[in-house]
């Protein structure tokens, strides 16, 4: 359940209270349809009380037969009286006084139901004479004024009524009423705005909508009833009422503005209700009321009622109105963004149905406020934004005016229109006129409607099936299926059939484009007409299918949706009489097979067995099913090492004339050692699943390649190896570009883990070393170099000019800011990201302007990928790539194209490489000292032998190599004084997500030339433990920079240091840090208050003026370990949002030996050194340095004082080598 929907300030026991409680049953019905989960919510056992028996039955025949149904019924308080409506009205007709009815009316409650007016009304005009016609009329009038003020008001007034209507000279000082019917409605009027119960926006929109109100009339009218003898509840409220007309009178005739009036006058009657509130739930009730219609503009309006008996009741009720204020705008915030976040209409309405504190004035003051903030800020996103909010805002108001079937209607046509236009541009969009429903829209028209819309739609989806489609066509289908499902009613089995239609759709287009989006929405369209049909075995099937193919389309991510798809299928298998059981048994097995190898499990695979030998028994010829067991065999017998499985599983797959089935019966054969028949089915698939085939059969033939390319490996035959790696980077590197979300990109980048590896040592073997290097580049941080290529473009430098320009210059930041939106909704509360149908046109747009800037003369290659002489040319320092697969390592030294060094490392085997990295995100002082030694051994002595003239390199490390300090491998060496000599003490060794990543840096910091500066000290407060050296890290880092600014404690909050980010040259960071090494965009900075910032906030943003930013900070280099090639985590975000030099830490470090690292730092900076080489000198010192030189720097440290003067206590390099520099290298 989502944090909004638990904390609604008028919770359901609170408004069961609150119905049990309201004399009045037009407002008791009005709660109920407001607080539809009443209907279902624990009530408890009846009342003693008699209204309270009476609306607790209610209640109980709402939940048998619904609302209206339930208050138009006859009903008493007791049992006995059910069945003898004659009697309670016997009784009401012969009541000879008010005290006598007062008594009817309380003991049969259903007198005033809604129909009983109606009734009376009838035998009056029905009456034999003229007596019995009066009496009947007046009770009509009591019934309907009792139905809708309650009896004591209701009835005051009725009686009142009575002595108007018998008194002629009573009319004659009224303007307005001249008969019965006026009078009756001017009563109901008033009625209504003395009543206790009328909601405060309803009095206020009664008092500035009725012009009646205003005038003479309401006031003579209440001054009359107030001179004869009346309860004193009654009397409180005439006199409240005639106050309040009064002095909105007296204001208006003083030339105030009428609104604002009425607003005063009611604001001061709202804050009288919170103090003069007689229990607790009243209280909070009137306070919440009082905050949706005025907010909390003013917490201390409450105290400028009238001076009470008990000043002590003032501020409590100030207390109570500022508690629930604050939570009233937290829960209404919260609510509002899942409104906007609501991608249909459905959606919407069950929002504003779920909570009805959407339709308070508080909620659509608090949208319009955003939706004016949001239209004030720059954005080629203006259009979006406005349809989003002013279409919500319009749901709002017609949900108040029309109700909220109407008004969901209504707006469903504008939405589906602008969809369906989305999707299709200029095609054919079937017409409804907007605003062709309202309140009183029958059934059979919305019918009509829906039939008019869901007929073609239905029928263009049958026409696609059993041939071929193009994704154009698919989308004009796309945009006649949400034109009418936007017209169909929620739960109707027109909508349960569109949505089922466009789920296959969907998965269709899926097929052709990769794009898993189009999962999504097929999760979502089964999921919604799940909702309404919970018991359909086709519905639960389909639904159990998208979930099975969103799962392995996302890498196998999500484990979630695998086991929601082994319910629902396994719940579409119970029905062994259904058409499609044996397509169900084999979708079940399909779910079962996902589950056993995600959780290496012999019972779920033994029980996916047993799922197809059923379907086998039924269907023995079946190709889906025999493939299924083919497979599932071959899989249990390879874990199992069983023969006979591998045999039968051969058995199956042979009789299948399928690529899948020949795919997998290579696999099996493989496996019992038969390679020469494998290799020929392999390249069999391989021949039918070509460079332009779809990504399902592109998918299998990219599988057919790899394992080509092993056998190849094995066999030490590297032409043919590397052959099949060409095959399988042929037609574009796998860089998810056919993705809309990020996060699905990233799904389709961890198809080709570890791919670029492996090709690589493949290129290198079979002798083309430039081939392997370009490889590695391609496939490393491949987001981060599609941004900044974007981001670099200069067409005006370039020479072009005029609407090419400004086009691609707005659809390229629409396409920032989209994916801000995204980032921020993954990490953070923040608005809904556009529409997926959006972000897919306005990529396909950009495509077509790139595509027309290259064909202007000399842009042929704008945004192209650079060629390896743009990339290895021209290189101030060599490239050290650095590789690692499961047959061994490799490094290349890259100093040109043509000159490229490769390095074989046998050591460097995934198996070794991954223990060094898990030990060392667990324990970093215990595992580097193992692990360093081993890198120097493995990987570094080689590389340095190579590097021996050379005074700096760049390192590419690729995998999880990302996470090793390279810099800090070390041999044994008597003659240093720690006993050890370190990569770093041969030479300056830096890194880089890659060489295209770090030309753009040179490029930014080679145009900067600013000296501002700002620190961020240490931020207060945060529950993080405190930083006692931030304050000396902080001097050092501005200490000879004019006008340095130091943002410190409660004033570090994310947006001061977000603007510092923006504005300076040089950034320090003294705070606290932590990486999710799971989802690296939810890595943050601590700051005030223990908000975060985030890689992910980041991203969103620009640094146009930045030269340096440094993280003195634990584990603020540490990227994720689920997708390390992408080299996600601070250094490379910052790199990418224009930061051209960082320096960040693998892990936790340590406060003192930080300190004084920073300290030496900035020492290095101030004396000319460049940025790394300043880092390298501090880190030497550092690991050097003796007790009596720390202390000279830091002051007195008690663990330092403890030790010899002459001891090294940083040695270790865990006190130094977490930082690294990343980028560029520079001078201040």
């Amino acid at each position: 359940m989502s944090s909004y929907a638990q904390v609604d300030a008028l919770d359901v026991g609170e408004a069961l209270a609150r119905f049990l409680a309201l004399r009045s049953p037009r407002r008791a019905m009005q709660l109920l349809e407001a607080y539809p989960a009443l209907l279902t919510a624990p009530a408890g056992p009846a009342p003693a009380a008699p209204l309270a028996r009476y609306r607790w039955m209610v209640l109980m025949a709402a939940r048998r037969s619904g609302i209206a149904e339930a208050f138009d019924h006859f009903l008493y308080a007791t049992g006995a009286d059910e069945d003898e409506p004659g009697r309670a009205d016997d009784e009401l007709m012969s009541a000879g006084s008010t005290e006598r009815i007062r008594e009817v009316l309380e003991a049969y409650p259903g007198l005033a139901a809604t129909t009983v007016a109606g009734r009376y009304g009838e035998r009056a005009e029905a009456a034999d004479n003229e007596h019995e016609a009066i009496m009947r009329d007046s009770r009509r009038h009591i019934a309907h004024l009792v139905f809708r003020l309650g009896v004591p008001l209701g009835l005051a007034l009725a009686e009142f009524a009575q002595r108007m209507l018998r008194t002629e000279a009573a009319w004659d000082e009224l303007e307005d009423v001249t008969d019965q019917e006026s009078l009756e409605a001017l009563l109901d009027l008033v009625g209504d705005f003395c009543s206790p119960e009328t909601p405060l926006a309803e009095r206020l929109e009664l008092l500035t909508g009725r012009p009646e109100l205003g005038r003479s009339d309401a006031r003579q009218l209440l001054e009359a009833a107030l001179s004869f003898e009346q309860p004193e509840e009654v009397r409180d409220a005439f006199d409240l009422a005639l106050w309040t007309l009064t002095d909105y009178a007296q204001a208006v005739a003083d030339g105030q503005d009428p609104v604002e009036a009425a607003r005063d006058i009611v604001r001061s009657v709202g804050a009288g209700f919170v103090v003069t509130a007689a229990t607790e739930v009243e209280a909070r009730h009137r306070a919440t009321e009082y905050v949706d219609v005025f907010g909390l503009d003013d917490p201390g309006a409450i105290r400028v009622v009238a001076e009470p008996d008990d000043p002590a009741r003032v501020d409590e009720a100030g207390a109570l109105l500022e508690q629930i204020g604050t939570r009233r705008f937290e829960y209404l915030a919260d609510v509002l963004g899942a409104l906007l976040d609501a991608t249909t209409v459905p959606d919407a309405r069950a929002l504003v149905l779920d909570h009805p504190a959407l339709l308070s004035p508080l909620a659509t003051r608090m949208l319009e406020e955003q939706a004016e903030q949001v239209a004030q800020e720059p954005s080629m996103m203006a259009g979006e934004y406005a349809f989003l909010f002013q279409s919500r805002l319009r749901l709002l108001r017609e949900c108040r005016e029309l109700g909220i079937e109407a008004a969901t209607l209504n707006l469903s046509v504008a939405y589906a229109e602008r969809v369906a236009r989305e999707l299709m541009g200029d095609g054919p969009v079937i017409v409804i006129p907007p605003g062709s429903f309202n309140a009183v829209a029958d059934e059979d028209a919305k019918s009509a409607a829906e039939m008019m819309a869901a007929g073609p739609a239905h029928r263009e989806v049958a026409e696609l099936s059993g041939r071929a489609v193009t994704v154009a066509e698919l989308d004009r289908v796309l945009g006649n299926l949400a034109y009418a499902l936007a017209l169909t009613r929620p739960g109707g089995d027109v909508r349960i059939t569109l949505l089922n239609d466009r789920a296959y759709v969907l998965r269709v287009r899926f097929g052709l484009t990769g794009t898993i989006a189009d999962l999504d929405g097929a999760v979502a369209d089964l999921e919604d007409a799940r909702h309404a049909r919970t018991d359909d075995p086709l519905l639960a099937a389909n639904l159990g299918d998208v979930l099975v193919q969103r799962y392995e389309a996302g890498q196998n991510q999500n484990r979630e949706d695998l086991g929601r798809a082994v319910l629902l299928l396994g719940e579409a298998v119970r029905d062994d009489e259904h058409p499609n059981h044996v397509r169900h048994l084999v979708s079940y097995a399909h779910a079962l097979f996902d589950l056993a190898v995600a959780g290496n499990s012999p019972a779920e695979m033994n029980r996916c067995v047993e799922v197809l030998d059923e379907a086998l028994a039924l269907e023995p010829d079946e190709p889906a099913v025999r493939l299924g067991l083919g497979l599932a065999l071959s899989t249990r017998g390879l874990a199992e090492n069983d023969h006979d499985d591998l045999r039968r599983a051969v058995e199956f797959l042979r009789g299948v004339d399928d690529v899948l089935a020949r795919l997998n019966l290579a696999v099996t054969l493989l496996d019992l050692g038969e390679p020469g028949e494998a290799e020929g089915l392999l390249r069999q698939v391989l021949d039918s699943s070509g460079p332009s085939s779809l990504p399902s059969s592109a998918e299998i033939g990219r599988r057919a390649a790899t394992l080509l390319a092993q056998a190849a490996e094995r066999r030490q035959d590297w032409p043919e190896a590397a052959a099949m790696y060409r095959r399988l980077l042929r037609g574009g590197w796998a860089s998810g570009g056919s993705q809309l979300l990020r996060a699905h990109t990233e799904a389709e980048l961890r198809r080709t883990t570890g791919l670029a590896a492996r090709a690589a040592l493949a290129f290198e073997a079979a002798g083309s070393p430039l081939e392997a290097a370009e490889v590695l580049e391609r496939g490393r941080a491949v987001q981060i170099s599609a941004a900044l290529r974007l981001d670099s473009a200069d067409l005006a430098r370039a020479g072009a000019s005029g609407d090419v320009v400004r086009e691609f210059t707005a659809l390229r930041q629409w396409l920032r800011d989209n994916e801000r939106l995204e980032i921020g909704r993954r990490t953070a509360a923040a608005p809904a990201f556009r529409s997926l149908s959006t972000v897919r046109r306005k990529q396909d747009e950009l495509a077509g302007v790139i595509s027309r800037i290259r064909a202007l003369p000399d842009l042929a290659d704008f945004l192209t990928t650079p060629s390896t002489d743009t990339l290895f040319g021209e290189l101030a320092q060599p490239l050290v790539y650095l590789a690692h697969a499961s047959t061994g390592g490799l490094a290349l030294i890259v100093r040109s194209p043509h000159d490229i060094v490769p390095i074989r490392l046998p050591g460097l085997t995934d198996d070794a490489v991954t223990p060094h990295v898990r030990r060392l995100a667990a324990d970093p002082r215990a595992a580097l000292d193992e692990c360093t030694k081993w890198l120097w051994h493995t990987v570094m002595a080689s590389v340095i032998e190579q590097l021996a003239d050379v005074p700096h390199a760049v390192l590419v490390p690729t995998g999880l190599l990302g996470l090793l300090p390279l810099h800090a491998a070390w041999t044994p060496d008597r003659d240093r004084p720690t006993g050890r000599r370190y990569a770093l003490d041969h030479l300056l060794l830096t890194y880089s997500p890659n060489t295209e990543t770090l030309r753009a840096s040179a490029g930014a910091a080679a145009q900067r030339t600013g000296r501002t500066a700002a620190a961020v000290d240490e931020p207060l407060p945060v529950s993080a433990s405190p930083l006692p050296y931030s304050a000396l890290e902080c001097a050092a880092a501005l200490d000879g920079i004019p006008d340095a600014t130091t943002v410190r404690g409660g004033d570090a909050t994310r947006s001061a240091a977000l603007g510092v980010l923006r504005s300076q040259a040089f950034t320090h960071w003294s705070c606290h840090a932590y990486a999710d090494a799971e989802d690296p965009l939810r890595s943050a900075l601590l700051l005030a208050g223990d908000s975060e910032l985030t890689i992910g906030d980041l991203l969103s943003h620009r640094a146009p003026e930045a030269r340096l930013a440094v993280l003195s900070a634990c584990e603020t280099a540490r990227i994720g370990d689920r997708l390390p090639d992408e080299v996600l985590g601070f250094p490379a975000a910052l790199l990418q949002v224009g930061v051209p030099a960082v320096i960040g830490s693998l892990w936790s470090v340590p406060q003192a030996a930080t300190a004084e690292l920073m300290v030496h730092l900035y020492e290095g900076i101030r004396r000319g050194a460049t940025f790394a080489h300043a880092l390298r000198d501090a880190q030497r010192v550092v690991r050097d340095g003796t007790v009596r030189e720390k202390l000279a720097v830091l002051g007195d440290v008690s663990e330092l004082l403890l030790q010899p003067p002459g001891a090294r206590p940083h040695a270790h390099a865990f006190h130094w080598a977490a930082f690294s520099f990343y980028g560029a290298d520079g001078r201040r």
